[in-house]
């Protein structure tokens, strides 16, 4: 991963950078060019940049796409991240293309509220994240959602994101020195903002973590309001881990809701939406209102992508509340770290978070 530390200001060295690649002299892809003389092989797996360090890291590919020892080094790279946007989209989105023309995987993350990116006129969100911090832009926790056609945290999949320990991979100096000073005009804008809390909640349906046989998630129209109606169900196979998919098929046409001691009757067949990994089933599209914190679901029958067939139990599905706290510096500082909570909404009600 390059999350870039200078001796000076990263401010500094990004808007250098970014001229940089503007104009077309790639100045701090040079520093990975001498890394990678150090550390063979360093980049064979791909990387993960965020922040500064797309930046840096977009230099060293657009100098190595102009060479054919180059392009043969990134034709064979695993797959490549570009979290937290600090380089301007048209010069981005041209990497990316040719990257993934050479059968690389490469992909860019751009987070609401991430005022970097803005700045760099990366306007368009492609994930329900929030912030700039290195912690709300793992890629191994946001997966992309067929149905909203963006990247979403999968908390039904992963838990909350773990405490992120500071990497270590590179950490080379030699920079610009003179940077210092341009942090002093940057902060002079930014400070009024540090004693303001950012806390966000995102809501969703899950069921009772010891079924492993399936996934299924409840999403709303909008996640950040408690009292959004539920939109439709996610479904996927249990065992789906990271990169590891599983292919799983509804055997019903049509699945049976029970809340407030009421049956409702919801048909189904595959969409458009649903793909290889997950299901999509629509609720509020089919008349069934639902904000209530908890209700029973029958699903009825599924088939794994090893030929078994298995009858499901009914799924128990209640309303969780994933808050995080931090203040907006948190959403601009490369490693803002964020207090976290998850639980239930009747058990927030209930007994509150000591945070708040």
């Amino acid at each position: 991963m390059i999350n870039w530390h200078s001796q000076g200001s990263i401010y500094g060295a990004a808007i250098i950078g970014q001229v940089g690649l503007i104009f077309g002299r790639n100045w701090n892809g040079k520093q990975l060019d001498q890394i990678e003389k150090e550390y063979k092989g360093i980049f064979n797996n791909g990387m993960i940049a965020h922040s500064q360090g797309t930046i840096i890291y977009a230099s060293k590919l657009r100098d190595d796409l102009e060479t054919e020892e180059g392009r043969l080094k990134i034709s064979k790279m695993k797959e490549n991240y570009f979290l937290g946007i600090a380089v301007v989209p048209w010069i981005l989105d041209d990497t990316i293309d040719k990257m993934n023309a050479l059968g690389t995987k490469a992909e860019k993350r751009r987070n609401n509220y991430d005022f970097v990116s803005i700045i760099t006129l990366n306007l368009k969100p492609n994930t329900t994240g929030k912030g700039h911090g290195v912690i709300g832009y793992d890629p191994y926790y946001f997966r992309w959602d067929n149905k909203i056609k963006k990247y979403r945290l999968k908390l039904n999949e992963t838990g909350p994101l773990p405490k992120i320990e500071e990497n270590e991979v590179i950490n080379k100096v030699g920079v610009y020195q003179w940077q210092k000073k341009i942090i002093v005009i940057i902060f002079s804008i930014l400070i009024f903002n540090t004693c303001m809390g950012m806390t966000t909640k995102q809501y969703s349906y899950q069921t009772d973590k010891k079924d492993k046989t399936i996934n299924i998630v409840g999403q709303l129209i909008d996640e950040n309001n408690e009292y959004s109606f539920l939109d439709y169900f996610e479904i996927s196979d249990g065992r789906n881990k990271k990169n590891i998919k599983h292919r799983i098929k509804l055997l019903n046409n049509k699945i049976k809701i029970i809340k407030d001691n009421k049956e409702y009757i919801i048909p189904y067949s595959k969409s458009q939406n649903d793909d290889d990994e997950y299901l999509y089933i629509d609720i509020l599209k089919n008349g069934v209102n639902i904000t209530d914190d908890e209700f029973v679901v029958y699903l009825g029958k599924i088939e794994l992508d090893t030929g078994e067939i298995i009858k499901l139990p009914p799924l128990h599905l209640k309303k969780y509340v994933y808050i995080t706290k931090g203040s907006i510096l948190n959403t601009i500082n490369p490693n803002g770290k964020f207090n976290e909570y998850y639980n239930t909404v009747e058990e927030y009600k209930k007994n509150g978070w000591k945070e708040e």
